[in-house]
């Protein structure tokens, strides 16, 4: 095992949730889809290392969501949007 970070080890991560998300609520939109990850990150309460420069940085001034995928949240929120 090894330590990965930064868009090539998360973008394949959001895809697969993506995938999930698709799968199971094949009537939602690819918009709605995104809304759903962005709008189900976990927040991490301190700064995160940043692997470009090195410096503790918060989370939310690095990428657009301000925070962590997170798969479960972002199947409930789908399930919360296909009853719509």
């Amino acid at each position: 095992y090894t330590s990965l970070d930064g868009t090539s080890l998360a973008s394949p991560v959001v895809a697969g949730v993506a995938a999930i998300l698709r799968e199971y609520f094949p009537a939602l939109t690819a918009a709605e889809i995104k809304n759903i990850i962005v709008q189900s990150v976990t927040v991490p309460p301190s700064r995160l290392n940043n692997s470009t420069d090195k410096n503790q940085k918060w989370i939310k001034n690095i990428c657009i969501s301000g925070g962590i995928v997170n798969a479960f949240t972002a199947v409930k929120l789908a399930y919360e949007y296909s009853k719509k």
